[in-house]
């Protein structure tokens, strides 16, 4: 999916600006929801920062060009002089960890008492999954 919402824009014909907010508004916008709700595949995380760098730094699957600064450098925040774009792994991770804060502090909400009851962990603070219970990919 985001190869094909890249390859309908024309990477020569943005600025570097335009090339940087477009990666930014459209392509790390895709998998944002799903990204809240289940751990994404690093195999999944590099392939998207692959068409990320080729688009920004104006590649197609033709003609290659240098890539000018190393993506770590790129993926700071503006104020540490890069553009800003999210490591999609660390972003990820984040949203997996305010989950689990959730899921710790928020006891009394209704998406913990479903788990909860679900995976039968009375005051527990995290479920624990029995095998053979058929527990989701999220618990896994």
């Amino acid at each position: 999916m985001v190869h094909s919402r890249l390859s309908a824009w024309k990477s020569h014909c943005l600025s570097l600006a335009g090339r940087d907010t477009l990666v930014k508004a459209v392509t790390l916008a895709i998998p944002t929801y799903l990204m809240q709700i289940a751990v994404i595949l690093a195999s999944m995380c590099n392939e998207v920062e692959k068409k990320n760098r080729a688009f920004i730094w104006g590649s197609t699957e033709t003609h290659r060009k240098v890539h000018l600064v190393a993506w770590e450098k790129v993926c700071k925040t503006k104020h540490g002089e890069g553009l800003g774009i999210r490591n999609m792994r660390a972003q990820n991770d984040a949203f997996m960890k305010k989950l689990g804060w959730g899921l710790i502090n928020q006891r009394g909400s209704l998406w913990v008492r479903v788990l909860c009851n679900k995976y039968n962990s009375g005051d527990d603070i995290v479920p624990r999954v029995i095998k053979g219970s058929n527990p989701s990919s999220l618990w896994k």
